[in-house]
């Protein structure tokens, strides 16, 4: 019988080809979810800007398995629609997919969250769901369970302050300083993740969302998200992430504005120009009679409107196609600031100048006419005011 002896450094490197990690050209998400029905629709979706892609199946009994290519690792959502349309709630639940064999699994169909809810209860049931499976999963479970309790205390104050059974002004502004609370302190919670972590694709895919807020960032910010990522081993996300940061040099904070055309409700012209150089902030509320948001919001709008009499001038314009709409909402509304409507190549300059993609669009410039803010919060608008106007 023969002995074979391996030098040290023989062995070192048959481990070494045995350990070597395999490489897959696509994925393989293998779930078993009793309670799932045979002809039930199984899909994953990622709306992944630059990556995003869905694959589709039909489940089995109790089991599902869904294939596909991933260029980068994407976040996404699995979604199970049940084949019986009066079989009640849909399911959904989110994870990250790349590459490789995943595995789902859970207790039972009715303990997945629904596809659409509010509060707290959903979030929990996210807890009911197993998935393993690749470097970016556990990547992102790590990044779940530690917001956790703070996603879960936004969704609270959220169900509280929009369907809390107490409708009186006390409870509304005790239900929205909540609410505001429970949100500063999940954005702080997440760029601490993203300090620590940088190199996730949790993180880049967050660092890239950042990147794309117009107005929010001052050069200096957008070269640190750059330093930030370059640590992620997705490359291709890297790259598309970086345009994405030189682009956005164009639009940081402090950018002077744009002018643009503004008409009035009887049909008169004006610059949007006009009206710098009176000393007062601006703040200027994109918004539409259709869009529900930017009307929920308008109460928090009169509050600013009777805090700051002398220092801020709120200008309402509103991006409606449909100039009777546009009358009928002002009215109801009943708003005492200055109301225009963009027409034409107004909206165009919107688009192209101050990124406009969606209502409500919030924006704060000084008199001088640099833009100190762009998003979609009041309360974050509201915060920045408190700092401009004493």
């Amino acid at each position: 019988m023969k002995t074979i002896i391996l030098s040290a450094a023989s062995a070192l490197l048959l481990l070494g080809s045995c350990a070597q990690k395999q490489e897959y050209t696509d994925f393989t998400i293998n779930g078993t979810i009793p309670g799932l029905k045979a002809g039930d629709k199984v899909q994953f979706r990622s709306n992944d800007r630059e990556f995003g892609m869905r694959a589709d199946t039909v489940a089995g009994e109790g089991v599902f398995v869904l294939k596909g290519v991933a260029e980068q690792p994407v976040l996404g959502e699995i979604i199970i629609e049940k084949a019986d349309k009066d079989g009640g709630t849909n399911y959904a639940f989110p994870l990250m997919v790349e590459n490789g064999v995943i595995t789902v699994e859970a207790a039972h169909l009715d303990s997945l969250p629904p596809s659409w809810y509010t509060g707290g209860e959903g979030k929990m049931k996210e807890r009911n769901v197993t998935v393993k499976g690749g470097r970016a999963q556990s990547e992102f479970a790590e990044y779940q369970e530690f917001l956790f309790p703070y996603d879960l205390a936004v969704k609270e104050g959220h169900k509280n302050l929009y369907w809390g059974e107490d409708k009186s002004p006390e409870a509304k502004a005790a239900a929205q300083e909540a609410y505001t609370n429970a949100e500063r302190e999940l954005a702080e919670k997440t760029e601490e993740f993203i300090n620590v972590h940088p190199e996730y694709s949790v993180s880049t895919i967050l660092i890239g969302q950042k990147a794309s807020e117009p107005f929010k960032y001052s050069d200096d910010e957008l070269t640190a998200m750059a330093n930030q990522i370059a640590g992620c081993p997705d490359t291709a996300r890297v790259a598309v992430i970086n345009g994405s940061i030189e682009n956005a040099r164009k639009f940081t904070r402090g950018t002077r504005y744009t002018d643009f055309e503004l008409t009035t409700s009887d049909g008169k012209k004006e610059q949007f120009s006009s009206h710098f150089g009176n000393g007062k902030v601006k703040f200027v509320d994109f918004w539409a009679s259709w869009c529900g948001p930017c009307r929920m919001a308008i109460p928090h709008v009169k509050e600013l409107y009777a805090q700051y009499p002398e220092g801020l001038e709120i200008i309402s314009v509103s991006v409606d196609q449909d100039d009777d709409a546009w009358k009928k909402a002002m009215k109801q509304e009943n708003m005492p600031w200055q109301q225009f409507i963009a027409k034409d190549g107004a909206v165009d300059v919107l688009r192209e100048s101050y990124r406009l993609s969606g209502i409500p669009y919030l924006l704060i410039f000084d008199d001088n006419g640099s833009i100190l803010y762009a998003g979609h919060s009041s309360q974050e608008v509201s915060d920045l005011l408190a700092t401009l106007i004493k």
